[in-house]
């Protein structure tokens, strides 16, 4: 009778494969005895240092060269005449963007402001976008004192009492 080869167990006639009891014996054996699989490293195109594996990431530069945001030191003005063919309900898509990105990397708590609401949060602008003067750069809008995290439901109460410009909000 034959043994397994993780085991040494015997290993039964109705069994499929012949050198192991079961699944459990047959990869735990090839997974500590074979080989792992490795790709090839992706390489920074200016200095052609390892950046990660090709099928992990989608960067192409290394962090010292990589290019500099060019979104957010444009003024607003340069941003809508670059992208023209935004309708009018997605046209700040881009400054929005860079906002989510400015919070994500700063250490304000991921909490609504208002109800204290933690699954899901959205970045909201204190001073709405569209308020800021066209000469105004990204910078400025996307500052840190203009953002706050709020609830889907508050959110949508906070942009509406603006609008509506009674007094109050949360």
């Amino acid at each position: 009778m034959k043994t397994c080869k993780k085991c040494q167990s015997p290993i039964p006639k109705h069994k499929r494969y012949n050198q192991f009891c079961g699944l459990s014996c047959s990869s735990s054996y090839n997974n500590t005895h074979s080989l792992k699989r490795v790709g090839p490293d992706k390489l920074c195109k200016t200095c052609g240092i390892v950046i990660g594996k090709r099928w992990c990431t989608t960067k192409r530069y290394c962090e010292l060269h990589r290019k500099p945001d060019t979104v957010s030191n444009r003024t607003v003005k340069e941003y809508l005449d670059t992208y023209t063919s935004r309708t009018t309900s997605n046209r700040y898509c881009g400054i929005r963007n860079i906002a989510r990105r400015i919070m994500q990397a700063s250490t304000v708590e991921r909490v609504c402001q208002a109800c204290g609401y933690k699954k899901h949060v959205e970045v909201c602008h204190i001073k709405s976008i569209s308020s800021f003067p066209l000469d105004t750069l990204i910078t400025e809008i996307n500052d840190i004192s203009n953002l706050m995290y709020l609830c889907p439901n508050c959110h949508w109460e906070f942009d509406h009492i603006q609008e509506s410009g009674r007094p109050g909000g949360i």
